[in-house]
């Protein structure tokens, strides 16, 4: 997915974010985030034009990232990325090789130069997702950046209509500069996952983009040994 032939194994990114509601009912509470606001969870995944591949919007605000990440089609089918590719997500998802492959940066402090060079190189590809989450603020500020008065139960609809309006623009060569709609990073807790062999992925992945004997291509049986 980006750029550098280092990370040519990616094909996506993923973040999520929170939108304003107002909702109603007795599960009101549900919707009140730790932003000390109502909200619906969104999740999305972009790939390296920015177009998204997957969305899962409408978790209550309170619930966890790792939560709705969890529970997601993406993650329960394995729905993407491919067998022998990978998406990025920001530290506050799980570092797994499977059901799908999620590479994380490094935790700082970063132990020495290697795990230095692959938080570099995953933050540039990683990029993308924010980018595309702030040409949805800018295309559509009275959804993502004003709290939205629809029926709560009914928000999911529209983001997912915003998202493949998104994905129509940028087909029709409407690429806009975003702002303001960035994902929020959570701890992940009691996440379900394969973390050593996702931990040993990574390792092998920063250790391989580290040589310059080797060009990384698409994710080696050997990379997740």
């Amino acid at each position: 997915m980006a750029r550098n032939d280092e990370l040519r194994c990616v094909v996506g990114a993923i973040d999520g974010c929170h939108v304003e509601v107002i909702p109603s009912g007795p599960n009101r509470a549900d919707y009140f985030s730790r932003k000390l606001r109502y909200s619906v969870q969104f999740q999305a995944v972009c790939d390296h034009t920015g177009k998204f591949v997957d969305v899962f919007a409408g978790y209550p605000g309170s619930v966890h990232d790792s939560r709705v990440f969890r529970a997601s089609p993406l993650y329960v089918n394995a729905l993407y990325p491919p067998q022998v590719y990978a998406i990025l997500g920001d530290s506050g998802y799980p570092c797994i090789a499977d059901p799908i492959a999620v590479l994380t940066p490094y935790r700082e402090p970063v132990a020495g130069p290697i795990q230095a060079r692959f938080n570099a190189h995953h933050r540039r590809g990683r990029n993308i997702i924010e980018r595309s989450f702030g040409m949805l603020n800018t295309r559509w500020r009275c959804i993502f950046m004003q709290r939205v008065t629809l029926r709560h139960t009914r928000v999911a609809n529209v983001i997912g209509a915003c998202c493949i309006m998104h994905n129509i623009c940028l087909t029709n060569g409407d690429i806009l500069v975003g702002d303001g709609l960035v994902g929020e990073e959570e701890n992940v807790v009691g996440m379900v996952g394969h973390h050593e062999n996702g931990f040993n992925l990574r390792d092998n992945i920063a250790r391989r983009m580290s040589r310059p004997d080797i060009v990384p291509g698409h994710l080696a049986d050997h990379d997740y040994l």
